[in-house]
This record gives structure tokens, C-alpha cells and sequence, in this order.
């Protein structure tokens, strides 16, 4: 509860609500993903509530895109929630839900590709649902699949998946020529915060100070998803720069100062 968090190399100030909603002003920020983003789309909404208090603007009827809006400031905050950036759907067997899903990562979910390009802000935030039974689509027909033991079929891990999912979400918003968004952001996967066990094998958050530089498991699955989608992030920023209008996690000094 004492802890501030302090990124490498970097003075970070104390977040002032205020100040964010005057460099904001006028602008639409969302946070694209699933139940993480949701998360951190709430934190700041409450943040921001200690300043102004919001009109709830829009609710599906899953609760699941939300829009809050701050007239004072002309502020409009939003959660896209999507399970898996692109198009992926559970199979339902017998009428229940199966656990298993079919997912076709050259094809992006309309449920968020359709509200940005009113966007100026746009941060990314998806992992979790990748850990799952998936079986992976292209216009043919399966071409692989993650945790399945399906004869014959070649299990191509949770990387991959996530890996192209990344890519076709990042490549749609280079290659939206009506989206004004000219910053997105992507944040990285989390690793778990328990040590010697999982949260329901005995696991526990004992630690008393961050783990050092050199404490790091560089070969964990951990370190490798992150490490992906800093590829992918990477990718993007070449496409991105040569268009001038994306400013990703990477970006430079010049780049970050201009927005």
C-alpha cells in the first residue's frame, strides 16, 4: 500500500486529474480490451470524478461498451470491451457454453474497429483471453489451434495466436484512413504477482520490494508474450511513422512531446 510506482530512467509525478482533463479537453480517449482494460478505464475514471462528475453517456445491454462524458472539460471516456481483438466466438454445444472458441485473426472485431475512428486517444490491453481451447481460422478453413489435442492438427501455442491478433488489430488502425487517433498505446502483458505457486496452489504476494533488473526470468512464457507483442508493437511503429499519424509504445521524445 506504501509502494509509488516508478518506471526505469523516468521522474513521474504524482497524476493530477486536473491537468489531464485540461490536456485532454475536447479529445475522445478509449480503452480497448478486455476486463484489464475495463479496469483501467474505472481507475481513471474515478481519478477524474474527483474533479468533475461525469454523465454516463451509453451502456450496452451487456454492460460491456460504456461511455462517460465530461461536459466541463468536453471529455469523452469509453471502454471497448473485446475478447480477443479480432473476430472469436464460443462454440455453444448443447446449448451451454463449451469453454472453446474459434477465432479468425485476419478479420478485426467490428465491436471496436467502429467507434474508432472518432478516436483521438486509443490504449490497448488484451492477453488473458488467449489462454484457452482456440482453434484458429483463415478464409479456407483451420489451420491450427492453441491447447487442443486434436489428431492431426498442429498446436501453434498462445504466442502465435496473440502475436497475429496484435498485428491485425495494430495494422487496421495504420491503415484506417478516416481515423484521426494519432497516439495508441499498447499495454503489455502482466505477469502474475504470485510466487512459488499459482493464486489457487498455495501461491502468495510476499514480496517486499520490486525484483531487480537481474532478478528477471528473461526465458519465462511471461517475458516471452510481453516480448511478442513488443514485436508487433515495434512493426507498427515503422508502418506508422512513414504515414505520420501513430505514435505507439517506442515512440520518441520528438513525437511524444508534438501530442
Amino acid at each position: 500500500m506504501n509502494w509509488r510506482w516508478k518506471p526505469h530512467e523516468c521522474v513521474l509525478l504524482r497524476f493530477d486529474p486536473q491537468i489531464f482533463l485540461e490536456f485532454v479537453r475536447g479529445k475522445k480517449l478509449a480503452f480497448i480490451g478486455d476486463s484489464l482494460a475495463r479496469n483501467h478505464m474505472e481507475s481513471l475514471l474515478c481519478f477524474l470524478s474527483k474533479v468533475e462528475t461525469p454523465i454516463d453517456h451509453y451502456e450496452d445491454s451487456e454492460d460491456r461498451k460504456r461511455i462517460w462524458y465530461f461536459p466541463g472539460h468536453e471529455f469523452t471516456l469509453m471502454i471497448l470491451w473485446t475478447k480477443f481483438l479480432v473476430n472469436g466466438e464460443e462454440r455453444v454445444i448443447n446449448g451451454s457454453s463449451s469453454g472453446i472458441f474459434d477465432l479468425h485473426p485476419h478479420k478485426v472485431d467490428e465491436k471496436w474497429t467502429n467507434d474508432i475512428p472518432a478516436i483521438d486517444y486509443i490504449i490497448i490491453s488484451d492477453v488473458h483471453w488467449f489462454f484457452r481451447t482456440i482453434y484458429l481460422h483463415n478464409d479456407t478453413g483451420v489451420i491450427g489451434c492453441v491447447y487442443c489435442d486434436t489428431p492431426n492438427m498442429t498446436d501453434y501455442g498462445v504466442g502465435f495466436a496473440l502475436g497475429v491478433a496484435f498485428r491485425s488489430a495494430l495494422n487496421h488502425i495504420n491503415r484506417c484512413e478516416n481515423c484521426k487517433a494519432r497516439v495508441i498505446l499498447v499495454r503489455t502483458f502482466s505477469p502474475a504477482h504470485f510466487e512459488n505457486g499459482t493464486w489457487d496452489s498455495g501461491g502468495r504476494c510476499n514480496r517486499t520490494r520490486p525484483l531487480r533488473e537481474k532478478e528477471i526470468n528473461l526465458s519465462s512464457n511471461d517475458w516471452g508474450l510481453r516480448s511478442l507483442q513488443m514485436e508487433e508493437v515495434e512493426k507498427a511503429n515503422v508502418e506508422g511513422k512513414k504515414k505520420g499519424k501513430i505514435c505507439s509504445i517506442g515512440c520518441d521524445e520528438g513525437n511524444a512531446d508534438e501530442t
